[in-house]
């Protein structure tokens, strides 16, 4: 039917609305000119947002860890083969290192 071509119905819906079908080429109209994505892509700011968020837990485990470390007794550190001063040194550094 040709309404339904002149849709791109009938042709898997590769087409763009009103488009001349003859053109194989796939149609996404003046996306390079606008702030819109295209279907099924991920905006950047979501993207951004989630490695910020997987950054900061990271920033936090870290923490975390170093404390727990700076916890544990002189006898327990000598089992792990690490001195008093190592974990100083190392429970002083920012989380982001």
């Amino acid at each position: 039917p040709a309404g339904l071509r002149k849709r791109g119905i009938a042709s898997g819906g590769t087409e763009a609305i009103g488009r001349d079908s003859g053109d194989p080429r796939p149609h996404f109209g003046s996306m390079e000119q606008s702030n819109q994505t295209a279907i099924g892509a991920t905006p950047w700011p979501r993207i951004r947002l989630a490695r910020l968020k997987s950054w900061l837990h990271l920033c936090g485990q870290r923490r975390r860890q170093r404390r727990a470390l700076a916890a544990l007794s002189d006898h327990q550190l000598r089992d792990l083969g690490l001195t008093r001063e190592e974990v100083l040194l190392e429970a002083r550094r920012p989380p982001w290192r």
